[in-house]
């Protein structure tokens, strides 16, 4: 596996590939624990979409407030990216979740520092 090869951290996507695998297969404390090695190893966002994986992740978590931050910050790094509309559409499920806690779905957390 590339990951445990890459000992110097040369293939921070790797690790975006694996969260979105541990994603796909509803591992998300793997996938978040990839994103986040990413974001890591990435300190100058070269790849902006790992910003917007960690958001699903945390979406899925129902760590709603964060995820609509991460997915915030990818479209801030990536304004005109393809998929505007539906991360747009993600944060906004995820605000109204915020918004109302007395939601049975609502399990906000205040955002990551």
């Amino acid at each position: 596996m590339l990951i445990a090869a890459d000992t110097r951290g040369h293939y921070p996507e790797a690790h975006v590939f694996d969260a979105v695998a541990a994603y796909s297969l509803r591992d998300f404390e793997r996938a978040e624990a990839s994103a986040r090695t990413e974001l890591k190893l990435d300190p100058k966002h070269r790849i902006p979409r790992a910003e917007y994986v960690l958001g699903l992740v945390l979406e899925a978590k129902k760590d709603y407030a964060a995820a609509a931050e991460h997915m915030g910050v990818y479209l801030t790094l990536e304004p005109k990216a393809a998929d505007a509309a539906s991360v747009h559409s993600h944060m906004s499920r995820s605000a109204k979740r915020c918004l109302w806690p007395e939601s049975p779905i609502s399990m906000c957390s205040p955002p990551a520092r």
